[in-house]
């Protein structure tokens, strides 16, 4: 376990977070930890102090993120022999089975909902504390921090557990239960995805207007990390325009690219990660650690591989060989094997430029692209700009080297998949073969919504989503 990279923890955290937070990950549910919270008022938060200690255990706000995006993309191949050897669950998320739980509950849910609880218990205990001109800064740092962190999970919930944005049917397509306070009885139910999306859109607005421009931690969300998160919804739901105007917002104020030409290559992590600040990440997360996210059980898909010109340096800094097959080393998690989770301005400058093509302005669109490929390939007087005969053409380079440049990062290519598979352009068919046995993802498939665990469902009363 890492430390927390709040330095300051004092009797409270110690308190809390042994008693009623091993208690939450022992039970698994959200409400009864809210109900021990209720029914132990001397380890309840109360002043700003307890409010930032609890935010800043990133042990629980910023790790665990789901490997779920990862396992079920097209960028992931692993051996027959691997897939034996993990568990059922995942097992079954890579073939995209229809009953990926067999009755068993679902550790990721369980951790982002974990994520809102936390979010929940300081927001609704900020209501209490008097905003005064000493302590107005830190009250509206800690806000907008809860309310980054709680949009965050609904979104990766959302992500999912439920279907891909559609502004024609989001108002009666079932979303996520929508869980805002910490009252305990409080009903829950399935909102609907226009009333999730606008919950999420709307507390990262207000967490954009809170959050300061820097942070002492990288794991404590930013002005500008707040932005680039509120693009990569805008891209999610397929509302360009906004997700280039808030990518360009993020840039406007941090904009930093490594020259890959200044990176060791020779090491087997070459990233920094946030510890030693890595200066492209805006907000860091990290996904959980899964049995064959780690060399050389994770095999990069071969067809990934070979789109990698020979002189673009993502070829050696991302990928090196582990007992005879191409795995992933290029995580800006660093030296830690878990993908990393959190937003970085190399997502954001594809973005914009995804933006810009969407919107037909192809110059814009292959400057972006030109900006940050320009950073990416060997300094050897190979490099040629890349350039569009029209915005359908710089769209479609663009695309392509977003998969290569955002491989492994959390749920990004399967967030993209899920979109694109809309457009007939870019739809795709995911392929697998275990055992013999054959196994597809056809585009816009129910399976691309996961079923939500059967202890939810019983518990709550809740709708399943069809497999």
């Amino acid at each position: 376990m890492k430390l927390s990279t709040y330095k300051n923890e004092n009797a409270f955290l110690s308190l809390f977070v042994l008693g009623v937070v091993l208690f939450f990950i022992s039970c698994n549910k959200q409400d009864e930890w809210l109900d021990v919270k209720k029914n132990n008022s001397d380890v309840v938060p109360t002043d700003l102090q307890d409010f930032r200690a609890l935010l800043s255990y990133d042990f629980i706000m910023n790790y665990g993120y789901p490997f779920l995006g990862i396992e079920s993309s097209d960028n992931l191949y692993i051996t027959e022999a691997t897939w034996n050897s993990t568990a059922p669950l995942e097992r079954n998320i890579y073939v995209w089975a229809r009953d990926i739980y067999a009755g068993q509950a679902d550790p990721n849910w369980n951790a982002l909902y974990q994520k809102v609880a936390y979010a929940n218990a300081v927001i609704d205990g900020l209501k209490k504390v008097a905003i005064t001109p000493s302590n107005e800064i830190e009250y509206n740092n800690i806000k907008g921090s809860a309310l980054f962190f709680r949009a965050y999970a609904f979104y990766t919930l959302s992500s999912f557990w439920a279907k891909p944005y559609d502004a024609n049917t989001a108002n009666t397509d079932l979303g996520i239960p929508l869980k805002l306070t910490s009252d305990v009885a409080e009903k829950v139910h399935r909102n609907s995805n226009e009333e999730v999306y606008n919950r999420i859109i709307d507390d990262v607005k207000e967490a954009v207007s809170l959050l300061p421009t820097t942070q002492h931690h990288k794991t404590w969300p930013s002005k500008p990390g707040a932005l680039g998160f509120l693009a990569r919804v805008y891209l999610s739901m397929r509302k360009y325009d906004e997700a280039g105007e808030h990518a360009d917002a993020a840039l406007g104020i941090y904009n930093f690219l490594y020259d890959f030409n200044t990176i060791n290559s020779s090491v087997q992590y070459p990233f920094p990660d946030f510890w030693t600040d890595n200066k492209e990440v805006l907000f860091y997360a990290e996904d959980y650690f899964a049995r064959f996210n780690v060399a050389p059980r994770l095999v990069v898909d071969s067809n990934l591989l070979k789109s990698y010109n020979s002189n673009d340096l993502r070829r050696v800094l991302f990928f090196f060989t582990s007992s005879g097959n191409i795995t992933f080393q290029g995580t800006y998690a660093g030296g830690n094997i878990s993908p990393f989770e959190g937003i970085g301005t190399n997502e954001l400058y594809l973005i914009r430029a995804e933006a810009f093509a969407r919107m037909g302005n192809k110059d814009a669109a292959i400057a972006d692209l030109n900006t940050l490929m320009l950073k990416r390939w060997k300094n050897n007087g190979t490099w040629l700009p890349f350039t569009a005969t029209d915005a359908n053409d710089a769209l479609n380079k663009i695309l392509t080297e977003r998969r290569k440049e955002l491989p492994f990062t959390g749920q990004l290519r399967w967030t993209d998949l899920r979109r694109l598979n809309r457009e007939p352009q870019f739809a795709v068919t995911l392929t697998r073969v275990i055992g013999g046995q054959t196994y597809t993802l056809p585009p816009n498939d129910p399976r691309y919504v996961f079923p939500i665990p059967d202890d939810e469902i019983r518990l709550l009363g809740i709708e399943q989503n069809p497999r």
